[in-house]
């Protein structure tokens, strides 16, 4: 009898044990859902008011934990790094540029909305670990693909000796992330100057928001993996 109430102790707690683990990898799918959710709403809502006014913008945000399901998805990256929660409302009427942005997140005392760059409105979320982007890159030569592809131009910034060589320093990686724009080098269409000297990674991406009118997105997560991604969306292609 006792070995049989322990062989039914044992299976129980396997049983218990696949549940939890179970739950909690929905509960980890269901975080991912709305990280990607919330993006989308943020997103849509900066659409028409950029595009309106013709300006480029860049949002930096921290995750309070990376995800640690394998099946995340290779492209979309809110789904490693979930994006947060935050309330979002209707400029009034005659604002634009950083005005109606600074409106639309006003009664969110977590952002904080700036225009250090001309043409470009900047949007913090929360307190964002970004020395990342305080990296200086002496010189970077881009090929006529990253100079027409934002999302090529972003790969070989975050390839530069500069950039490298502070990840390995402070342990910092790249999700495997998939995706991303291929535009044909077309001389009409908007472009990258062919060389960038002494300008920082923020600087860079600031750059590549502008030239190409739309947001570039920087995630960041530090527990349980110190990880980073830089994104961009366009504003013409929808969200």
């Amino acid at each position: 009898m006792r070995q049989k109430l322990i062989g039914f102790d044992i299976v129980a707690l396997i049983q218990i044990g696949f549940l939890f683990g179970t739950l909690s990898q929905c509960m980890g799918q269901a975080d991912q859902t709305r990280g990607n959710s919330n993006r989308r709403i943020i997103l849509a809502a900066l659409q028409p008011v950029l595009l309106a006014d013709k300006e480029g913008s860049r949002i930096e945000y921290a995750a309070a934990r990376c995800s640690t399901n394998p099946k995340s998805s290779l492209f979309f990256p809110a789904d490693i790094i979930p994006f947060p929660q935050i309330n979002v409302k209707s400029p009034k009427q005659g604002q634009s540029g950083v005005a109606a942005v600074g409106e639309m997140f006003s009664d969110d005392k977590g952002v904080r909305v700036a225009d250090r760059v001309p043409g470009v409105v900047d949007i913090t979320i929360g307190d964002v670990p970004d020395a990342i982007l305080g990296v200086r890159i002496s010189s970077l030569k881009l090929r006529r693909t990253e100079r027409y592809d934002p999302a090529a131009a972003i790969g070989a910034i975050e390839q530069t000796k500069e950039v490298d060589a502070f990840m390995r320093q402070t342990n910092m990686s790249l999700p495997p992330i998939l995706g991303g724009l291929i535009t044909p080098p077309l001389p009409e269409l908007p472009h990258m100057r062919s060389h960038l000297t002494n300008v920082t990674f923020g600087e860079a991406l600031d750059l590549i928001a502008k030239t190409f009118g739309g947001i570039v997105v920087y995630g960041t997560c530090e527990r349980p993996n110190n990880l980073f991604y830089v994104d961009f969306v366009s504003l013409q292609g929808g969200m």
